[in-house]
């Protein structure tokens, strides 16, 4: 198999466990060859005591977006670019040769498929002060919280749900909790929306069953054909385009690496699209 060249699941210091700055996730990115990374801190309550969709925050307070563009904004040569959309883009889109997004991963907190920080599925406005929507959601239930106590034909719709936001892009932490849903259902409509499921290398720290699931999965999705995301889940510049255990799954199974949605830019700009993700023009073309 080749070798991932994008790696779209990674945290700085805003994360919770995070210990690394964006800049020292770029330096890494740049020796092990990557030629996009996105930075996606969370939207959770691991990391915020209030949910900004809900009570909101008070003026005081920072959320982990408005820090991260506090950080890019202090950057002397950030580039500005224009969006598909006419709107200012202020962060910082290519550094060392590493092109950059700017995602986020948001919890799914309730059965409806409620985003924390984000709100219900469809809603299009972003809550508090945030000057600047993410690239892309990662969406998930967070392992740390008890799994919900839904049934498995409920637990699928949730996911259905917030799939079809049309600003989630991914399905992450599948392989870490044990709430059960209808996985074949669930792969079909990932697949009608050219939408991946994530899985990340710090899955793998959640034991034999973890394991277990990974490779259902990874097997169910090479049959059906459904786009996968391969990242690393990195919380430390030294982790960051790592993913040693889940590259010897994906090589077992002889996963095809045209279903790898980060394989390479190429790849990922292509489903991106698909995923009906607008394109963001900048220093370093259309993306």
């Amino acid at each position: 198999m080749n070798k991932i060249r994008n790696d779209l699941r990674t945290h700085t210091f805003f994360s919770a466990g995070g210990v690394s700055t964006l800049q020292e996730n770029i330096e890494a990115a740049r020796d092990r060859d990557i030629q996009l990374l996105a930075v996606t801190d969370p939207f959770s309550a691991l990391v915020v005591d209030e949910d900004s969709a809900g009570a909101g925050f008070s003026e005081n307070e920072t959320t982990d977006w408005d820090a991260a563009n506090e950080e890019a904004g202090d950057q002397e040569e950030a580039p500005i670019s224009e969006n598909l959309d006419g709107q200012e883009d202020v962060l910082i889109r290519e550094s060392l040769g590493v092109k950059l997004l700017y995602g986020c991963e948001a919890d799914i907190v309730s059965p409806e498929g409620y985003l924390f920080g984000i709100g219900l599925p469809g809603k299009e406005e972003y809550p508090g002060d945030i000057i600047f929507t993410p690239d892309f959601i990662v969406a998930g239930v967070s392992s740390r919280w008890k799994p919900m106590e839904i049934s498995e034909a409920k637990a699928t719709q949730m996911y259905i749900n917030v799939i079809r936001d049309s600003k989630v892009l991914m399905l992450g932490n599948l392989c870490k909790t044990e709430l059960s849903c209808d996985m074949d259902e669930l792969l079909r409509v990932c697949k009608e929306l050219h939408k991946p499921v994530e899985i990340d290398e710090q899955s793998f720290l959640y034991g034999d069953d973890a394991v277990r699931r990974i490779r259902s999965l990874l097997t169910k999705c090479a049959e059906e054909n459904v786009m996968i995301c391969a990242d690393s889940g990195a919380l430390s510049a030294a982790k960051v385009g790592q993913m040693p255990q889940l590259m010897a799954e994906l090589n077992e199974i002889d996963f095809p690496n045209d279903l790898i949605m980060n394989a390479d830019s190429d790849i990922f700009l292509r489903n991106y699209q698909k995923a009906g993700f607008t394109t963001i023009n900048t220093s370093w073309g259309t993306y």
